[in-house]
């Protein structure tokens, strides 16, 4: 089926949006921040808030990336999220990982009653849910795992939408609302504490001497003390090798006009294809369809908006008019846990906050609060910054995706194209995972703690 064309998501409503300059000229700072999405937006915040000298720094417009393009959910019910990262991680991490999005969650529902934000922010409960028998184990185990690490939680088996469910489990007291007006409402927030924030000023190049220099496409330079790369995917990978340690997920949204539809609550299926529904009743009624993604460049047979379009007429036949549609991309780590922290052990002064894996809302506040008590050595959440951090490699869950992911990006290790560092295969260190090339080829080696190597090669000549 053909792929109907995207427009502008139905959040880039540029009434509200205010003037931004460009970088022009030779400026310094003592925190620049690249990326004007909510991860930017919400540290600068809190660094001018706690007497910083931050800077936000542009490509595009604000939210132009991913923030513009989200569902706008704000929840800790992240889909299957905590049994799989118990098992994966242990029930300690999957625990650190609830308490930093709670704590994410918090601090944008602050930030909403203390500022009094008209970003028509909605409490909601949230629902994960299947049709299918062969998906309740699935949700129950999900439940423990809830209960396990004290989330309140609940076995329902209807849902608030108008299709029947064979079962669901739900979290109450989420949100949701308009993410880009309480984007803009959180810069003139920082604005007003002093923060500068410069627009259309894309960063080319984050050179270290004493200090970093930020040279923008036109023209302008950013001297600073600290740089914190918060644009989705980092724009700078090396050192850290995060091209083998990240890969993009595409996902599609469709808005409709939906009079006379009732759907209270936030929900998201269990089995793939996944896609979400929810309502956004401002103005009018709108229904949001999410999903049918994909690892970016892996689209299969089939347009995802038309699938969506589809699915909308089977779930609401009573009708609603599709008005817009979009789509985002997302950026995923090996073990599902976000990376938020230096960008390398020989750059103290280079952050990064990356891999949200869809569950932005609360993860970028969260790795947004992470790095704000970092970089003002604050001394909180230290358990929570060394599940982040990106140094972190974590066998159990990471191993396989490392080899997986490595068999994408090597077929990219061509002559004129990426040189890799050479070395020796039975040097790297257990429990670590590295890229490297060894006998003209590009490898990916992962070492258990035993000294065991587990590797994939394509052949690259460099």
């Amino acid at each position: 089926m053909e792929q109907r064309p995207e427009n502008p998501s139905y959040w880039r409503v540029p009434a509200f949006r205010p003037a931004l300059p460009e970088l022009r000229g030779d400026e310094r700072c003592g925190v620049a921040i690249v990326g004007g999405g909510l991860t930017g937006i919400t540290l600068a915040a809190l660094l001018s808030e706690r007497g910083a000298d931050a800077a936000v720094v542009e490509a595009d417009a604000l939210g132009a990336g991913t923030t513009g393009g989200t569902t706008g959910k704000i929840t800790l019910q992240h889909g299957l999220k905590y049994h799989a990262l118990a098992q994966a991680l242990g029930a300690d991490n999957a625990r650190l990982y609830a308490r930093a999005n709670q704590a994410g969650f918090d601090l944008i529902a602050g930030f909403v009653k203390t500022l009094h934000m008209d970003c028509d922010y909605t409490p909601s409960e949230a629902y994960v849910y299947t049709e299918d028998d062969g998906d309740v184990a699935a949700l129950e185990k999900e439940l423990k795992a809830l209960d396990a690490l004290g989330l309140e939680a609940f076995y329902r088996r209807t849902a608030a939408c108008p299709f029947p469910i064979r079962a669901a489990v739900s979290v109450k007291d989420q949100a949701h609302f308009h993410p880009m007006k309480y984007l803009h409402a959180l810069a003139a927030h920082a604005i007003s504490k002093g923060c500068r924030i410069y627009e259309h000023s894309q960063v080319v190049s984050v050179e270290r001497g004493s200090g970093c220099t930020l040279k923008t496409a036109n023209g302008g330079t950013l001297r600073a003390q600290t740089v914190v790369l918060a644009t989705n995917y980092p724009i700078k990978d090396m050192p850290g090798f995060y091209f083998a340690r990240l890969h993009q997920e595409r996902s599609y949204i469709v808005c409709a006009d939906a009079p006379g539809i009732d759907v209270r609550g936030i929900h998201i299926n269990v089995r793939p294809p996944v896609h979400s529904f929810r309502m956004h009743n401002a103005q009018k009624p709108r229904l949001l369809a999410g999903g049918y993604g994909h690892k970016t460049g892996h689209q299969g047979e089939g347009g995802s908006y038309t699938r969506l379009r589809a699915l909308l007429k089977n779930r609401f036949p009573e009708g609603c008019a599709p008005i817009a549609q979009w789509s985002a991309q997302d950026t995923v780590t090996l073990d599902g846990v976000p990376y938020a922290g230096t960008l390398s052990r020989e750059t103290p002064d280079i952050f990064i906050a990356t891999g949200y894996a869809k569950w932005g809302m609360t993860n970028s506040a969260a790795c947004a609060l992470l790095l704000a008590e970092s970089i003002t050595d604050t001394g909180g959440m230290r358990d929570e910054a060394a599940l982040f951090s990106p140094h972190r490699f974590t066998p159990g869950a990471s191993a396989k995706s490392f080899l997986v992911q490595s068999l994408d990006i090597a077929k990219s290790f061509t002559a004129g194209n990426l040189s890799i560092p050479f070395g020796d295969v039975q040097a790297v260190p257990g429990g670590e995972g590295k890229i490297m090339g060894a006998d003209h080829d590009a490898v990916a080696v992962y070492k258990d703690e035993a000294g065991t190597c587990t590797s994939t090669a394509r052949t690259a000549r460099t």
